[in-house]
């Protein structure tokens, strides 16, 4: 049978049974569209997930207290006891943690913020440090973050979510605009991107201020809610089990140990957290700042000349009578850097 009797013998057949043939044709079809559908679910709700992760930070740890299902009371009734600002400036001690980026420890409450006679009762406000902003993905869209400058001060200014900044500031500019929260004045230095959400929660609807500044107001100066971590990402290759080299000088973060072309350093544990911050970016210029709120922490109660003495302690110890080049080296304006020798 050539192709030709084929196909007039498939159409003669359908031809006699109309009915059948529809039928089956329309079940193809129900099947067909049934599995497109189920496609187009699965690949929605997996990019739904996906983009959910992202808002929340992809580069991002959550630590909390582990007080089991049993909550503040079986935390107790076991031991655990509540994360602290302490708990935070251990993860962002350098030379204890040096595959962790930044840290920002969280406090959260509810409040109701008043504009010009209008009331919003903020979903969440948050109380952390600038850190908090990269970590969990918050981008500003008006005006700038608060900075670590702020947080020392505990100043009352704070970035709001879209949602707080539409129902409460409506179509004007919240930036450098005053409201009152939780019967506190804070001043808007800027709105963040909108998120979006599906949820009974609006991650929008949102209010980030310094943490003492929540602290002092709001929660007090106990324990914090959660810490959010950024880990560092990997760059180069290994060179032992945690250890710094820049040259011939060598940091040894779990032994506690600095070796200058082999011999000894001495280091008092405020020196070696901070030569530890230096060599974590080493060719990288770091200001006063960065390395008071990290070494320090924010709740140190000095200044930035305190950064310059223990600069010129730790020069003093790993530059001077060393064979090899001056590593630490004064940015005029700006900050330090350790420069890696060019080989």
């Amino acid at each position: 049978m050539n192709p030709f009797q084929t196909l007039r013998f498939a159409f003669g057949g359908l031809a006699a049974n109309k009915v059948r043939s529809a039928l089956t044709m329309l079940g193809v079809l129900i099947g067909v569209a049934a599995v497109i559908l189920l496609l187009a679910v699965g690949n929605g709700s997996s990019q739904a997930v996906k983009d959910s992760i992202e808002k929340l930070g992809t580069n991002a740890l959550t630590v909390s207290s582990g007080s089991g299902f049993g909550g503040s009371r079986a935390g107790s009734a076991n031991g655990t006891k509540p994360l602290t600002v302490e708990d935070a400036r251990a993860l962002a001690d350098p030379s204890a943690a040096p595959h962790i980026e930044s840290v920002a420890p969280e406090v959260t409450t509810s409040q109701t913020a008043l504009h010009e006679g209008t009331s919003h009762t903020v979903g969440q406000v948050v109380g952390t440090y600038p850190a908090y902003f990269k970590a969990s993905n918050s981008k500003v869209a008006k005006g700038d973050y608060f900075s670590s400058d702020d947080v020392l001060a505990s100043r009352k200014v704070a970035v709001i979510g879209s949602t707080t900044a539409a129902d409460l500031f409506g179509t004007a500019d919240p930036v450098g605009r005053k409201m009152v929260l939780g019967g506190t004045p804070f001043t808007v230095v800027g709105v963040l991107s909108a998120k979006g959400g599906t949820g009974f929660q609006d991650p929008d609807d949102v209010v980030v201020a310094p943490l003492p500044t929540v602290q002092n107001a709001f929660t007090g100066f106990g324990s914090v809610g959660q810490i959010l971590v950024r880990p560092r990402r990997r760059t180069g290759g290994p060179t032992g089990e945690g250890r710094l080299v820049a040259g011939d000088l060598e940091l040894d973060p779990v032994g506690h140990q600095v070796l200058r072309g082999g011999r000894p350093v001495s280091l008092s544990p405020t020196e070696f957290k901070l030569l530890a911050y230096l060599m974590t970016h080493a060719d990288r210029v770091v200001s006063k700042m960065q390395i008071l709120e990290h070494v320090w922490a924010y709740d140190f109660g000095g200044d930035l000349s305190i950064v310059e003495s223990y600069i010129s302690y730790v020069r003093r110890k790993v530059d001077s009578g060393a064979d090899g080049a001056k590593l630490i080296h004064t940015v005029r304006g700006i900050g330090y850097v350790l420069r890696r020798p060019q080989i």
